[in-house]
This record gives C-alpha cells, sequence and structure tokens, in this order.
C-alpha cells in the first residue's frame, strides 16, 4: 500500500468515527515525528477533510531537529484550517508555587524554580519524583530530566559535557577563569561552548551581559552528576 492509499485509509477511520461524535486527536512529542506522520497530519487540511476533529499537537522548540518538517507542516496547516499556537512560557516562583499547592510542601517552589528555570515540563518531572520517591532534594534529578538534558548536550560542540560538568561541580555560579584553571581548552574555546550551551539549553545565563568578568549563572543543562 502506497503512502496517499495509507493517509487515505486513516483519514476514512477518522471520518467513520466522526459521524458518531466529534473527535480529540492528540499528538505529542512532534518534534520527533518523521516527515511521513507530518505529512498524514497536513492531510487533515486536504481537499475533503474529515469533520468534527480537533487536532492537538505538543512539540518542544529546543528539541527539534533543524531539518525536520514540522515547522513547514505548521505554516501549511495556518493557512489552511483554523489554527491556535500556544506557547507555554516558563513560570515565575509564585506560579510554581500555585503548582505544587496541592501535592508539595509550597516551600520548595523556590528550590524547584531555581533548578528548573521555570520549565514547566520539568518542573512536573521533578514534582513526579518526589511524590514517587519521597525524595523532597530538588539537586536529586529523574531519569526524564537527565534524558533530556544528556539529548541537548549532545549536540553541543565536541568536550561540551566534560567542560560543563566540571563547571557544574564548581558550583551554581562560577569566574570564568576558575573554570579556565579546570581544563586544558583556552578562553575562545570555553566561551564558544558555553554560547553553544546557552543558545541550546537556555540555561546559561548573563554570559555574554558579563562579558566574561563576572560570575556566569549556570542552570540546569550542568546539574551536579548528571
Amino acid at each position: 500500500m502506497c503512502i496517499r492509499d495509507r493517509f487515505g485509509a486513516v483519514l476514512r477511520v477518522i471520518g467513520r468515527l466522526t459521524t458518531v461524535q466529534p473527535l480529540l486527536i492528540i499528538l505529542d512529542d512532534l518534534h520527533w515525528a518523521d516527515r511521513s506522520t507530518l505529512m498524514l497530519l497536513t492531510s487533515l487540511a486536504g481537499d475533503n477533510p474529515p469533520k468534527g476533529v480537533l487536532a492537538l499537537g505538543i512539540y518542544r522548540d529546543t528539541e527539534t531537529p533543524p531539518d525536520s518538517y514540522l515547522f513547514e507542516a505548521m505554516v501549511y496547516l495556518q493557512r489552511h484550517l483554523p489554527t491556535v499556537r500556544l506557547k507555554v512560557e516558563l513560570l515565575e516562583t509564585s506560579e510554581v508555587r500555585e503548582l505544587i499547592a496541592e501535592r508539595l510542601d509550597e516551600s520548595l517552589a523556590p528550590a524547584l524554580h531555581d533548578q528548573t528555570g521555570g520549565n514547566p515540563f520539568l518542573i512536573e518531572q521533578m514534582i513526579r519524583n518526589i511524590e514517587e520517591t519521597g525524595d523532597a532534594d530538588p539537586e536529586a534529578a529523574p531519569v526524564e530530566v537527565r534524558e533530556v538534558i544528556s539529548r541537548r548536550v549532545a549536540r553541543l560542540p565536541e568536550g561540551a559535557g566534560e567542560l560543563l560538568s566540571r563547571a557544574a561541580l564548581i558550583g551554581r555560579e562560577f569566574d570564568l577563569p576558575i573554570l579556565m584553571a579546570t581544563t586544558g581548552e583556552d578562553e575562545d574555546r570555553v566561551i564558544e561552548i558555553l554560547d553553544a550551551a546557552g543558545a541550546e539549553t537556555g540555561r546559561i545565563y548573563d554570559v555574554e551581559a558579563a562579558g566574561y568578568g563576572g560570575p556566569i549563572a549556570l542552570k540546569i543543562a550542568c546539574w551536579p552528576g548528571f
């Protein structure tokens, strides 16, 4: 069966289901979807799209490969169907406190916010880890968080993982000269890696603003022990 026939078969099934009741389709982790999957999604906006369908697609822009068809598919859908894009913003400490209010001790909110940068996905993983293990230490990174960090660090320049691990051992904030003293890399190379880490993870702050003269704030990308 060719890909066009497969798409047609899927759309016919959806069409039959929507004759009974409206249908909600949830597609998670679209940043990992291959081109065929995304083409199937855009077929919902074809010449004879099924009625009564609400599709909810979820993706992380920081995890989307440069050659992904995702953004092209999104543009196509926006042109042909009523489409709403909702960006999940980073949470403030007060919002983290509201999120954990009925699940954890609210006093953990500042530490959770500091450790995750306010990332809702990471916060939820941390909450679940604390609920399941009883370990209320925000420094204890659950497996899911470590996997996300590992994937992001793997995309950085060669040697970045080792350098960031050294930085994490120094502390949550560190001076560039101290980090330089722990590595054989020259200053330009270290700065290149830190810049790349900031762009990839969004977890190293004030690298450029500090002019490399003051402390550099290091966040979850270099979770000690990951």
